[in-house]
């Protein structure tokens, strides 16, 4: 079995990348501030490699011990700035592979939803990688999120962001898909 992956620190398995993928549980937040916008950070093209802007919400892997919810708490901290937040209920999973430093990860997020006070972004809290591959953040509104020729992370993240936005949760999170 693989172990865990870490990639602040570097510390990964040094399986070749046509091996078994590396499994690293991750948390996202679908962050809302009181103007129902949601806040979406853009991957830099150089590390997208894709035709189109990439935008995601903020997240990333847990740290040895950690909660899904204490990672979630942290990495809206590290990628916005902001302290308080109460992180609601897991709407959505997703589980997806990408290379990373020529491995093979599979990542297996799960998807919270937290609302906000309008506030200003500050990224200073953010780990030196981050700073690499994520290149700006927005606030989106779900209808320009709906007509943009962007990809999102979700791809139906504008489908179901009505939904989310009158606050109809499922009852158990699905399999939001990639």
């Amino acid at each position: 079995m693989s172990a865990l992956l870490d990639i602040r620190a570097g510390n990964f398995d040094t399986q070749p990348m046509d091996s078994v993928p590396i499994p690293r549980p991750a948390a996202r937040v679908l962050l809302f501030d009181d103007r129902d916008r949601l806040l979406l950070f853009r991957i830099a093209a150089e590390a997208a490699k894709a035709r189109r802007p990439i935008w995601f919400p903020p997240g990333g892997g847990l740290n040895p011990g950690e909660s899904h919810i204490e990672a979630a708490r942290r990495e809206i901290w590290e990628e916005t700035g902001l302290r308080e937040v109460e992180v609601g209920p897991c709407v959505w999973h997703r589980t997806h592979a990408f290379e990373y430093q020529g491995r093979l990860i599979e990542q297996q997020e799960r998807y919270y939803v937290a609302r906000c006070a309008r506030f200003d972004v500050v990224t200073d809290n953010m780990e030196a990688y981050e700073f690499s591959f994520m290149a700006e953040h927005r606030w989106w509104e779900a209808e320009e999120l709906a007509m943009s020729k962007d990809w999102f992370v979700p791809r139906n993240l504008a489908r179901h962001l009505p939904d989310l936005l009158a606050g109809k949760f499922p009852d158990e999170p699905f399999d939001i898909g990639v």
